[in-house]
């Protein structure tokens, strides 16, 4: 799932800074990147000299989720739609 983000925001240097996210070369004006798969990624700002500085940045698989009771209780009557599927999830 590519649900991932980055915000990004540097300051000092001369001029507008811009941002480049690596690897895809995927650049930005305003430092926001999104729908980005887990991985590593390089982060650049860089200035209107050219001058730059790099982060690296880790956006994480979500974890699993677990569930402690799932309860399946069927259609009363064939033809019905009264079925239900009741789950609680672990803390």
């Amino acid at each position: 799932m590519n649900n991932g983000s980055i915000s990004l925001l540097a300051g000092g240097g001369m001029g507008m800074i811009s941002y480049l996210l690596l690897p895809g070369n995927v650049s930005s004006p305003n430092g926001q990147f999104t729908n980005l798969g887990p991985g590593t990624y390089d982060a650049l700002a860089i200035d209107a000299n050219g001058c730059a500085d790099t982060v690296q940045l880790i956006v994480n698989e979500p974890g699993l989720v677990h569930f402690t009771n799932v309860q399946a209780n069927g259609v009363l009557c064939s033809g019905q739609n009264n079925g239900a599927l009741i789950v609680t999830r672990a803390v």
